[in-house]
């Protein structure tokens, strides 16, 4: 649950300081992103680079019945942005004049877009022959994991030919979007 204290701790921060009189809410905000940037930093100093794939990865179902689930994940690189990011929101805050009229709501928001925007990581599966979901959609940054549980190959392929994925029997392939496929 550490990832999700990243994000959640300045999403609670910016609703209370929202409606907080302005004259608390820079310093308010300046330690919500302070605890913030310290539980980022915690992650990274106790990150192991030397293991492949997700760290302090988090998973739970939250709509088993369509395979929707809240997943959380940082590799090397991701670790990196997670701690820029929440540096650079205590920075934004130290300098953000007590005398911006409405201060308290500017604040909020600027915890509020500190959040990042997660990706998705969309399962599809393939079993007795049968995948679901048929269509999957995905954009930059996200995450598609086949599951194939049959004792065939089976193969996917873009519609515009950008990416052709085999995936072995028995076995699970991923492939992240790491830039638009479109044309």
């Amino acid at each position: 649950m550490t990832l999700t204290v990243i994000w959640l701790l300045p999403m609670i921060g910016s609703a209370l300081i929202a409606f907080m009189p302005p004259r608390f809410a820079k310093w308010f905000g300046v330690i919500v992103a302070l605890a913030a940037l310290s539980v980022a930093a915690g992650v990274a100093f106790t990150f192991e680079p030397g293991i492949r794939g997700y760290q302090y990865s988090e998973a739970v179902p939250w709509i088993p019945q369509l395979r929707v689930f809240y997943r959380l994940g940082v590799d090397g690189i991701s670790l990196w942005l997670v701690v820029l990011n929440a540096f650079l929101t205590v920075i934004a805050l130290l300098a953000t004049p007590v005398s911006t009229r409405n201060v308290n709501r500017f604040v909020a928001l600027m915890l509020a877009m500190s959040v990042s925007a997660p990706a998705a990581t969309i399962q599809i599966t393939m079993e007795n022959l049968v995948i679901a979901p048929a269509k999957a959609t995905a954009k930059v940054a996200d995450t598609i994991e086949w599951i194939n549980k049959d004792i065939f190959a089976h193969t996917a392929t873009a519609r515009n030919g950008d990416w052709d994925v085999t995936m072995p029997p028995k076995k699970t392939v991923t492939l992240v979007f790491e830039k638009s496929r479109h044309r």
